[in-house]
């Protein structure tokens, strides 16, 4: 749980990353990135879980610096300086709570420049409970963003979901980003190639 804060920051700088597409090099393997892929229990629902992306756009899995990350993203047509997509981690709860857990990710986000809280509440997703917040920050390279960070719960596994957009366009993908959110279903997805 000690860690919640830099895995949810991590989280939200991803979003950051498909924003060039994941065709540039990943952040190197720094010390702090290292650390949080130790974490026990980190990727505990990788591979435990489907999601259905709209038609044309990607979904496939990926591991930077050891942890597991489910993205998908909008086809570049619809902003070429940043991908609206959606990003997913899983972490072992050990017994902590969603509260617990929601808090930390509000305090970890909260430093981001420009952080400012549009919105907060429950959510239950197929009878796991959740909690979100929907937020604005600012990137270290100036980029305003808009997000929504959801977390949900299953089986002691807490699954962090990220939504992001630039900042105005969140109205705009947000029905996709719920149609993704809803197909999510527990169980053991097919192998479907990385393109």
């Amino acid at each position: 749980m000690k860690y919640i804060f830099p895995v949810t920051i991590f989280a939200t700088l991803l979003s950051l990353i498909a924003c060039k597409r994941l065709s540039d090099k990943y952040p190197s393997a720094d010390k702090e990135t290292k650390a949080l892929s130790k974490i026990p229990g980190i990727n505990a629902g990788a591979g435990r879980f489907t999601i259905t992306a709209p038609p044309g756009w990607k979904n496939f899995d990926t591991t930077i610096n050891g942890i597991k990350f489910r993205f998908i993203m909008a086809p570049r047509k619809y902003n070429v300086a940043f991908t609206p997509n959606m990003n997913i981690l899983s972490e072992k709860m050990n017994g902590a709570s969603l509260e617990a857990y929601f808090a930390g990710a509000k305090k970890g986000v909260s430093g981001m420049k420009d952080f400012e809280v549009i919105g907060t509440g429950r959510k239950e997703l197929h009878g796991m409970p959740g909690m979100w917040m929907q937020y604005y920050c600012t990137s270290k390279s100036g980029l305003k963003m808009e997000l929504i960070f959801t977390m949900f719960v299953a089986d002691d596994i807490i699954y962090n979901v990220t939504m992001a957009t630039a900042q105005g366009e969140m109205t705009r993908f947000k029905p996709s980003f719920d149609s993704v959110l809803n197909s999510f279903t527990l169980a053991t997805p097919a192998p479907q190639p990385v393109r």
